[in-house]
């Protein structure tokens, strides 16, 4: 592979990089706005000592549902950028995969040795 060639790979690479990054930061700042809203809405309301408006409450739990769901999105965001997370979310997921990592666990469970002796008094 010449220099060149090097070059433009890892151009195109940190423009991936910067591309999800970005859509990182905007699907963040989508998901935990309305939540921020609601949360200011409370605090600065014109009359704290009256109750809510009844939009409120479902729109606080669309707020707190949507915030919590930025946490599920993100590994798709990961699994749709990144060539090795996309493998190694597929090997999580693959039955031949999980049955392998049994077997290791299993195997060195089975062959734990103990290096202290125990001797008598």
């Amino acid at each position: 592979m010449d220099s060149y060639t090097l070059i433009k790979y890892l151009a195109l690479a940190v423009c991936w990089v910067i591309v999800m990054l970005v859509l990182i930061l905007a699907l963040f700042v989508i998901c935990w706005l309305p939540l921020i809203i609601t949360l200011l809405y409370a605090e600065y309301r014109p009359d704290k000592h009256s109750r809510l408006e009844e939009w409120y409450v479902g729109f606080e739990y669309f707020a707190r549902y949507l915030a919590h769901a930025n946490s599920a999105i993100n590994p798709l965001i990961y699994a749709g950028f990144n060539d090795n997370f996309r493998k190694g979310f597929q090997n999580l997921f693959t039955w031949m995969d999980r049955k392998k990592r049994y077997n290791t666990m299993v195997y060195r469970v089975d062959s734990f040795q103990s290096s202290t002796n125990i001797t008598k008094v």
